[in-house]
């Protein structure tokens, strides 16, 4: 089993803290339109039950170990996986001892839906925090401009790369293709400014 780190248990408290706990208790508040007083015990037996589901999740998908800072689409969909998976267990745990606690049964379902935008959210966050904030080597003719030929997958690539790495101060200004319908287009925040044939024309 992989070790722990204090950067791990960082992500895995905060993963705890707003997918499970606030997400409980927000799931509560929205379905009961905040009427929840008569609710309390019920409230922290289905937080505390939503901790432990979704610490155990955590582990099973090994989500503290992927990387927020380069958060993807990839990683997107395995937070998916994870958070639907706990908001089975959660309803399967309502299910069988629902009978003796007052749980809506919207709740886990709500819990779900606000556990992934929590948890996702603050993955991006923090990935759009890492880029913009990224300490760079010290140059002083600034950030080389780059003009990327071809706007396919391979070129988004590459703009992708440096933007997630400042640090390389190589700044992606436009793309070229000869595809008629990307012109005008703009692609992850860079213009696709024209063919390839108009290199001569492009002052970068």
């Amino acid at each position: 089993m992989r070790s722990f780190s204090l950067t791990l248990l960082a992500k895995l408290a905060l993963d705890l803290l707003l997918g499970a706990a606030a997400a409980s208790i927000l799931a509560f508040a929205l379905r009961l339109e905040w009427q929840i007083t008569s609710y309390q015990s019920s409230i922290w037996f289905f937080t505390l039950a939503s901790v432990a589901v979704l610490a155990s999740v955590e582990i099973f998908f090994k989500l503290p170990w992927r990387s927020w800072r380069a958060s993807s689409i990839r990683d997107l969909s395995h937070l998916f996986k994870a958070v639907i998976s706990y908001g089975l267990i959660l309803s399967a745990i309502l299910f069988l001892f629902g009978g003796s606690l007052r749980v809506p049964r919207s709740v886990p379902f709500i819990t779900t839906i606000l556990a992934f935008l929590f948890m996702g959210g603050m993955r991006f966050a923090f990935r759009t925090y890492s880029e913009k904030n990224c300490p760079r080597t010290r140059r002083e003719d600034g950030p080389k401009r780059v003009l990327i030929i071809g706007a396919g997958e391979a070129g988004i690539m590459i703009a992708r790369e440096m933007l997630r790495h400042p640090e390389s101060w190589l700044e992606p200004v436009a793309f070229l293709d000869d595809d008629l319908t990307k012109k005008n287009t703009v692609i992850s925040g860079i213009p696709v400014c024209g063919k390839i044939e108009d290199l001569s024309l492009i002052h970068i």
